[in-house]
């Protein structure tokens, strides 16, 4: 009885940092199945839901051309909808699903989830049934990540060499829809309840077409989904149930939750202080977690080295309020403070990578920093550290930098997403040859701005001086290719706009010069602006602090225009910047 309690406890135990998962999962198949019988029609009659269950954490074993595989989703789900025939008989069809939903944002992780699942779509044993694949829904933590999926599963497909996966994605911070999804939704707003997956925005993986969930999942004969249904025991219930029981089905209740904890009353001791002790410990910690910590987590694991005023312009916060979010996760040891020569700066400690890799089901790997040689050495930190740690380490003056710049956008509300680090890398083909470019940031700013009334990209290039001439040309060169290459025009209609922002004027004419040089043949128009680095800490980013530079027009550094304010501040976000300087 012992050993059973403690492998329950064990088991139980690795499902904690998943909580936070299972919640938002369940409220999304609740909708799936509390609305099915409304949305979905056949020939024209309603249904009724007859039978339904969900699986998180689905683990399934196949061959694979001779090697054995596993597929992992965060949820699988069936139900049976029972149809009224226009005869007075019945018909009952059952409908499948694949759930996937991760809070990282980790291409290399979403590509392996995908491409597990279609090797199991082209397996021998799925033969068969291969036209009844199941459909694969998508839940995104942001639009950003819902185009990491849409990559994912284009690079999937053409590296298999199969038909693209039949699903769908939506996000969980819906935007302002275009005209094909108002238009898809108006045609099916007769017919999709309202506050239910089935009325969100959702698009088809590889062509980013809106769609809707009824247009995707088809009937099928069976659940062909064991663990689900087993067999024997729906037989007996269904011998020794009455038939008004067996139309009797219960919904899901859309506010339901898995688990309900204990409050601790007022002046009630706290439990032992061993549960925060041992390789436990970081499991244990994340039931203490607020959403805010979280956020701060997932920010620390997105850019490593923050710093508390860092992290109080991207959440929103007051200083003191950091500072009290920051305390639990450093005495917990989810969070490591680093001494640099900027100042203090923060990171993922080993707790911390751990349970972020265990709330997404993957291992941790795929977050930690690996040598490139075996003499390459760790950051003065015991255990694992953070991807890219390191080398951050030795450049931190230039992140720094980089984080700065970011912090006045976030201040005045322009920016929506921005991406630093090994995801900023891109791998193109040009003229029979591979090259990559690497920008210091990628960053997408909302629109009704000079630049364009809706949302524009742009990468940024922060030069702290250590760039020569031959780096400066070679960078500008490769810019000019992957322009060229129209590699760009993958993930946006719109190029990117390039921003650089170098120590002194001296430098400024200088890139200038190698810009126009470099860039003034590439067939695609390049945005091109520039300011100083002196210039954007005294104005301000929202004041007129950058030069356009026009290499298509043959501009010489003669015919400079006046300088322009890309970043505008209105009267709203105005006053919260000088409110929180005073402070």
């Amino acid at each position: 009885m012992r050993e059973a309690r403690t492998a329950e406890r064990t088991a139980l135990l690795r499902l904690l940092p998943r909580v936070p998962i299972f919640l938002t999962l369940q409220t999304m198949v609740n909708g799936l199945v509390s609305g099915a019988a409304h949305a979905l029609t056949w020939q024209g009659h309603r249904a009724r839901l007859v039978r339904w269950n969900w699986q998180r954490d689905a683990v399934h074993q196949f061959t694979y051309q001779g090697q054995q595989m596993r597929w992992f989703a965060d949820s699988v789900g069936a139900f049976c909808l029972r149809f009224l025939l226009a005869d007075g008989g019945t018909q009952e069809q059952w409908y499948r699903f694949f759930l996937l939903y991760t809070p990282l944002t980790q291409v290399r992780l979403m590509r392996a989830r995908l491409d597990r699942l279609l090797r199991w779509r082209e397996a021998r044993e799925r033969w068969p049934s291969y036209t009844q694949m199941p459909p694969i829904l998508i839940l995104a933590e942001s639009m950003r990540q819902a185009a990491w999926w849409q990559e994912a599963a284009e690079h999937v497909t053409q590296t298999l060499g199969v038909v693209p996966p039949l699903g769908a994605i939506t996000s969980r911070s819906q935007e302002t829809p275009t005209l094909d999804e108002k238009q898809a939704s108006h045609r099916a707003s007769d017919r999709l309840p309202i506050g239910t997956p089935w009325g969100l925005s959702w698009k088809r993986l590889g062509s980013q077409q809106a769609c809707h969930l009824h247009e995707l999942v088809c009937p099928q004969d069976d659940p062909d989904f064991p663990d689900l249904f087993p067999h024997e025991p729906l037989l007996l219930q269904e011998q020794h149930a009455s038939p008004q029981e067996q139309e009797r089905v219960p919904l899901p209740s859309l506010g339901a939750r898995l688990y309900r904890f204990e409050r601790r009353r007022e002046g009630r001791p706290r439990p032992p202080q061993k549960r925060t002790l041992g390789v436990e410990a970081w499991r244990w910690s994340c039931l203490d977690l607020s959403p805010r910590q979280w956020d701060i987590l997932l920010l620390l694991q997105a850019h490593p080295l923050l710093s508390r005023e860092n992290l109080c312009a991207h959440l929103h916060l007051e200083g003191s309020s950091v500072r009290h979010l920051l305390a639990p996760l450093a005495r917990a040891e989810l969070i490591q403070e680093y001494e640099t020569r900027v100042g203090e700066r923060f990171a993922l400690a080993e707790r911390g990578l751990r349970l972020l890799a265990a709330s997404s089901h993957c291992q941790v790997r795929y977050l930690v920093h690996r040598p490139d040689s075996p003499g390459e050495s760790d950051p003065p930190a015991q255990g694992l550290v953070p991807r890219g740690l390191p080398g951050l380490l030795k450049q931190v003056e230039h992140i720094a930098g980089v984080y700065s710049f970011f912090d006045a956008l976030a201040r005045f509300g322009w920016v929506r997403w921005w991406e630093t680090g090994a995801i900023c890398v891109r791998f193109y083909r040009f003229q029979e040859a591979w090259y990559s470019i690497r920008p210091d940031a990628v960053a997408e700013c909302a629109g009704d701005s000079q630049m364009s009334q809706r949302p524009w990209r742009f990468w940024l290039e922060w030069d702290r001086g250590t760039m020569h001439q031959r780096d400066l040309q070679r960078k500008m060169g490769s810019y000019a290719r992957y322009l060229a290459s129209r590699e760009w025009a993958c993930e946006h209609p719109v190029p990117p706009t390039l921003l650089c922002v170098v120590p002194e004027m001296a430098q400024e004419r200088s890139l200038a010069q190698i810009a126009l040089s470099r860039l003034k043949d590439c067939p695609v128009h390049v945005a091109l602006y520039l300011t100083t680095r002196s210039l954007l800490m005294t104005a301000g980013i929202s004041a007129a602090i950058w030069r356009q530079v026009l290499p298509h027009r043959r501009q010489v550094l003669e015919q400079f225009p006046a300088r322009l304010a890309l970043f505008p501040a209105n009267a709203e976000t105005n006053e919260r910047p000088q409110q929180e300087a005073l402070t």
